[in-house]
């Protein structure tokens, strides 16, 4: 008996890690799927260059905050693209990938 025990233990946590972590979005012309667990790190704060607004926030637990041009900002919930199955989608450039957010 403690042998189905520690099968069914093994079996759940294997599915549990096993499973991609995404998000579905259906919306009435296609349907996304989004995750924020990537091996790359892109949380953080970012702005544009030389300046320090408007700034984009994105936090590890997929929300973050978005400033518009006249300095207002907007809570969001941000992900990066994947495939059905996972995979992440990209853009692949001449010497570069580039990830949807």
């Amino acid at each position: 008996m403690k042998q189905l025990y520690l099968f069914l233990l093994l079996f759940e946590i294997s599915s549990i890690y096993s499973q991609p972590n995404f998000t579905k979005i259906t919306t009435p012309n296609q349907v996304l799927y989004l995750t924020t667990t990537i091996d790359i790190p892109v949380n953080g704060t970012y702005l544009y260059e030389g300046q320090t607004e408007p700034i984009v926030v994105l936090n590890p637990n997929g929300t973050g905050v978005f400033q518009l041009k006249d300095l207002s900002k907007k809570n969001i919930h941000w992900g990066i693209e994947t495939s059905e199955d996972g995979r992440l989608k990209f853009e692949e450039g001449f010497n570069s990938a580039a990830y949807i957010l």
